[in-house]
């Protein structure tokens, strides 16, 4: 059967209409109603829609949430595959740089990274080199589908040690020495869109969600995104992980 492309905006409408049912006050009604008839015209409204939903007196179910966050992934990766070539190529020539001066980074011993390998995601190559030239100790993860978990290995040389994996995206060859969570100093942490809060939207598998919380508590999390990522407000659920900070070329936000 051929895969049916999901419409983000059909999607959210329906989330829409399953918090309309439990509305009682007329004006609610009309409010969101405005709202509906808004976003057919203009799609930046979803984050006033989100405020709407996610700070209303009535908590949003877990179907809302899902519908909100799966808008909202369509919306940030198209605006990034959006982005001029000169400009995504000049904000990611920023990003060695910004990176090196993250906070936590020059004292760490033993990093997280990650291979950026989709379209809509930063170059993080010369990252790697980076920190492998520095003398950093690098970990990068591999996909265990079957225990849906991040297994975390050592690599030395990216053109040898990364072998195409879990959808064709780049990770460490199983045969290298394994590095445990609690071991990591400090962690570069891949996402799809992030807010003031520091609070991340990933791709929906909730590897990261499981994978932080088993990182030792000084270890900062931090995130590169390019200025395209941000949105104002993100909705959240228990399970997903707040980051330490995050950075883009134009704007730096942190926690704590």
């Amino acid at each position: 059967m051929a895969n049916q492309r999901i419409n983000p905006l059909g999607t959210l409408f329906k989330a829409l209409r399953l918090r309309a049912r439990r509305l009682s006050s007329p004006l609610e009604l009309r409010v969101l109603k405005s709202i509906l008839t808004a976003l057919r015209w203009r799609f930046f409204s979803l984050y006033f829609l989100i405020w709407f939903i996610c700070l209303s007196d009535s908590s949003p179910t877990p179907p809302e949430i899902a519908a909100l966050k799966r808008a909202l992934r369509r919306e940030v990766i198209d605006r990034v595959l959006a982005l001029a070539p000169s400009d995504r190529a000049e904000q990611e020539r920023c990003m060695p740089a910004l990176f090196r001066r993250l906070p936590g980074y020059a004292e760490a011993a033993t990093v997280l990274l990650y291979v950026g390998a989709l379209p809509e995601e930063i170059d993080t190559r010369p990252i790697l080199v980076l920190a492998l030239n520095s003398g950093k100790r690098v970990a990068c993860p591999r996909v265990n589908r079957r225990e849906r978990r991040l297994v975390l290995h050592e690599i030395h040389d990216p053109s040898t040690d990364l072998k195409p994996g879990s959808l064709g995206i780049p990770e460490p060859d199983r045969s290298l020495a394994e590095i445990s969570p609690p071991e990591i100093d400090w962690a570069l942490v891949p996402g799809v869109a992030f807010d003031a809060a520091c609070d991340r939207l990933g791709r929906g598998a909730g590897y990261y969600d499981r994978l932080l919380p088993l990182l030792k508590q000084t270890a900062p999390r931090w995130a590169l995104a390019f200025d395209a990522q941000w949105v104002d407000l993100l909705p959240k659920e228990p399970h997903d992980q707040t980051l330490d900070g995050v950075a883009s070329p134009m704007r730096i936000e942190r926690s704590r």
